[in-house]
């Protein structure tokens, strides 16, 4: 088992939104929402989206990085065209989706450690213990582990995990799918192109007939372009 020493650094990174801008910024949020993880980050980043004043935002940003809460933010409009280019995408391959995905796309693209924690801001975690170290684990003991997160589920608490995953291990489930609300992965594993042309998912990846909803003709969300990539090169995801 890896030590907590020998453990390898982790990006914290935090999305949110004009619509919960003041919630995130105020004092304690972002501690909060970091130390339910029980996990020590290396770093904490905020990404901001689609604001509708900067400079309020930046006034609240910066307030929070003099509180200790975060190391960084940063507007997700001014790294997308890079990560774009990185990933060889286009604005036009996500449509009308671009906000569900562009936060992600600029997350895998920072600069910081391999490792990223991705956290959607409306998320919060039940139980307690340190699910990122046991995904760090993970990945240590099997290299074709592509993205690792904590068990999900729905509000009337059922969940669909277990049905599917194709594998069950002592305190995991492996499979091909993963939550795009909350991952653990690697940048260099991802911040790259990763299909050599765009074609209906459903061909490239049998598996994406798990995901329905979200079948588009050309192209999709960079997170399922993920969940194609990792069926075609099979690559797997823990949930824990």
């Amino acid at each position: 088992m890896t030590t907590a020493s020998a453990l390898p650094p982790v990006d914290f990174v935090l999305n949110c939104f004009q619509r919960n801008l003041d919630l995130v910024t105020e004092p304690g949020y972002l501690d909060r929402a970091a130390s339910q993880h029980g996990h020590p980050f290396e770093m904490r980043t905020l990404l901001i989206n689609n604001v509708d004043d900067r400079e309020y935002a930046r006034r609240r940003a910066q307030a929070a990085i003099e509180r200790g809460e975060i190391d960084r933010f940063v507007f997700v409009d001014d790294y997308l065209d890079a990560a774009l280019r990185r990933t060889n995408t286009k604005r036009r391959d996500f449509g009308r989706y671009l906000h569900w995905s562009d936060c992600c796309l600029v997350a895998l693209c920072l600069d910081g450690p391999d490792f990223l924690c991705y956290v959607d801001v409306d998320l919060d975690l039940r139980g307690t213990g340190d699910w990122v170290e046991k995904g760090l684990e993970l990945f240590a003991e099997d290299s074709r582990v592509g993205v690792a997160n904590p068990n999900w589920r729905m509000s009337d608490g059922s969940t669909t995990v277990e049905q599917e995953s194709d594998t069950v291990g002592p305190g995991w489930f492996k499979g091909y799918g993963f939550t795009d609300q909350i991952f653990l992965c690697r940048r260099s594993q991802l911040a790259r192109p990763l299909l050599r042309r765009w074609v209906p998912f459903l061909l490239i990846s049998p598996a994406s007939a798990r995901f329905p909803g979200h079948q588009f003709p050309v192209g999709a969300s960079t997170l399922f372009s993920n969940r194609s990539w990792m069926r075609t090169c099979g690559a797997d995801a823990f949930s824990e």
